[in-house]
């Protein structure tokens, strides 16, 4: 079976064609935002990350973003340190979740929406 040409993966390229890429969370990692999902059971389905991601980055202050009225079910939970409410509706909900994310300084963003408004919101 012949290869594809425009498949490659990055043993194929070699050392010199593989780009760096972003910084990995870990043990250094000072302030996480996590993006989370909007519909409630997405929320709980998605606390088995923030447990994983506290777990990679015990020392690290992991916020997370919700929408409105979802802020109860992680308020007191062990993995976030915070939980911030923001309503993302709307043309400018983007702008207003970039604006809480540029807020808290964090070193890294957790996108668990996997949305371009998500990612307009994390640029």
């Amino acid at each position: 079976m012949a290869s594809d040409p425009a498949i490659r993966s990055s043993r194929d390229a070699g050392p010199a064609a593989t780009a760096p890429g972003p910084p990995a969370i870990g043990p250094g990692t000072r302030g996480i935002v996590v993006l989370m999902p909007t519909w409630l059971g997405d929320i709980v389905m998605a606390t088995a990350a923030l447990h994983r991601l506290r777990r990679a980055a015990a020392d690290a202050r992991i916020t997370a973003i919700v929408p409105p009225g979802m802020d109860t079910v992680l308020g007191g939970s062990d993995p976030v340190d915070a939980v911030v409410t923001v309503d993302g509706k709307g043309a400018a909900g983007p702008l207003r979740t970039a604006a809480v994310i540029r807020r808290t300084n964090a070193e890294a963003v957790v996108l668990l929406p996997n949305s371009p408004r998500s990612a307009i919101a994390a640029a």
